[in-house]
């Protein structure tokens, strides 16, 4: 949101310049409504702790954990936000 504050601050113009954000706080998705961010990406905090939780398991149980590890994000756009919102409340 402060890059969107000082986008908007440049002489009074917005460069035309696409903002994503990972944040999706009321805040935040409340500026995608808006139409001040172009999209969001969705961050699910208790699946990221829970994939380290369990990664760091089990390599102190002492299997070998090897390659990347994902979680799933979903691309958040302005038709979507109150759907998105719906579903996390």
């Amino acid at each position: 949101l402060g890059a969107i504050d000082a986008l908007d601050a440049a002489n009074g113009q917005r460069p035309f310049v696409h903002i994503i954000g990972v944040d999706t706080q009321n805040d935040a998705l409340a500026a995608l409504r808006l139409g001040r961010i172009d999209a969001m990406i969705s961050q699910d905090g208790h699946e990221t702790g829970k994939l380290a939780i369990d990664l760091i398991a089990k390599e102190l149980q002492g299997e070998t954990v090897q390659g990347d590890h994902f979680i799933q994000n979903d691309v958040i756009t302005q038709g979507d936000a109150d759907a998105y919102q719906m579903k996390e409340d």
